[in-house]
């Protein structure tokens, strides 16, 4: 795993938006604890089915959680962009203070389909592939950390890939 150089927002909602692969994933679950975060995946078939059929059932889920939970990651959000109006009833309400952090490989998606991008209630953050200084974190050898970075780019999809095998998961992207 590569150390990510990334500063997120602390105290507010915010979208975390960058191509696939770029790591937004990981540097999440590594940077929030399961005790306090409650994380809704739209990769899962079921879940995204449920919540494009029926958004609302997003509040349900959230009244249904403990109280330590502070915090409600939705992973791949333009796979169900109905549940940005939720989110936004959320945000609104009273009831209870959540924190969204909403990751997604596509605004541009999400804009063209006239999604709710909460007009100020949650700052934008986006991920890209990695820094020069993040890939040399990880090999002492920076003039061969260079090297890769030329060779196969920066995605951290590609560069966890055996070196035999990169080629080709660079193609495939």
């Amino acid at each position: 795993m590569f150390q990510r150089i990334a500063t997120l927002p602390k105290s507010s909602s915010f979208f975390l938006f960058g191509a696939r692969g770029v790591g937004k994933s990981t540097l999440l679950r590594t940077a929030y604890q399961a005790k306090d975060t409650h994380w809704i995946d739209l990769l899962d078939p079921e879940r995204q089915s449920r919540f494009v059929l029926r958004p609302s059932s997003l509040v349900e889920e959230l009244d249904a959680l403990p109280k330590p939970i502070k915090r409600v990651v939705i992973d791949e959000v333009q796979r169900a962009p109905q549940l940005l109006d939720v989110v936004h009833q959320v945000l609104e309400s009273k009831k209870r203070t959540f924190r969204f952090v909403l990751t997604g490989s596509s605004a541009r998606k999400l804009k063209a389909g006239a999604a709710n991008l909460l007009a100020g209630r949650a700052s934008v953050c986006h991920m890209f592939p990695l820094l020069s200084e993040e890939l040399a974190s990880k090999d002492a050898n920076s003039d061969r950390a260079i090297s890769t970075l030329l060779q196969y780019g920066s995605l951290p999809v590609v560069l966890q890939a055996p070196v035999d095998e990169r080629a080709a998961r660079l193609r495939a992207y």
